[in-house]
């Protein structure tokens, strides 16, 4: 049976307390993180989180396996992200929209030069 491994990145900025790198982050905050992935660890295989707080890396934490191996999935466990790298292209895409860089009405040949988008908007 095929085993599949989950990415996430959790923005659980309600959950941390006010760190400014990794090292600063309470063990209470901890321990709470711990038990909300916890909870959700008997439906994944593998999971690595990585919280940023105000610009910085606030916590970063391997969980399950990363293999049929049983090898630790660590913070540094490499994954295929799959279909996510469509919502993460399409959020920086509409952050680019609200900071006014780029309108969704405009043609992609007005920021991709190459030919092989004419009409396409």
């Amino acid at each position: 049976m095929v085993r599949y491994i989950a990415l996430f990145t959790i923005c659980f900025l309600a959950a941390v307390a006010p760190a400014q790198s990794y090292e600063y982050l309470d063990d209470e905050t901890r321990a709470k993180i711990d038990s909300v992935v916890n909870i959700q660890m008997p439906n994944l295989t593998g999971l690595g989180i990585g919280i940023v707080y105000k610009g910085t890396l606030a916590y970063t934490k391997g969980y399950g396996t990363a293999n049929e191996n049983g090898d630790p999935f660590t913070t540094v466990t490499q994954t295929v992200i799959a279909s996510v790298s469509k919502i993460i292209t399409a959020i920086l895409a509409m952050q680019l929209v609200e900071a006014g860089d780029i309108d969704l009405d405009d043609p992609v040949s007005d920021y991709v030069s190459s030919s092989n988008f004419p009409g396409i908007t």
